[in-house]
């Protein structure tokens, strides 16, 4: 996973210069991984801190993400 992708998981998972949250955190995983990095032990540590609803709303925010800056992702 790229550097940049590990400082946004991680600043949003704990809160440190961002808002703390994890639905974003897991949408920034999210991210990394369909740009063909490995966040699989990222999303699985924010897995534990998620409803399946939270999980959800991550998964909506990071196919919106993709469909507003498609040539980013």
């Amino acid at each position: 996973m790229p550097l940049r992708s590990k400082i946004l998981v991680g600043a949003y998972n704990t809160g440190r210069g961002v808002p703390e949250d994890t639905v974003v955190a897991y949408m920034w995983a999210n991210l990394a991984g369909a740009n063909g990095y490995d966040a699989t032990k990222f999303k699985e540590h924010l897995e534990q801190e998620m409803s399946p609803e939270n999980k959800s709303e991550a998964q909506k925010l990071t196919r919106q993400m993709m469909k507003d800056f498609p040539v980013i992702y």
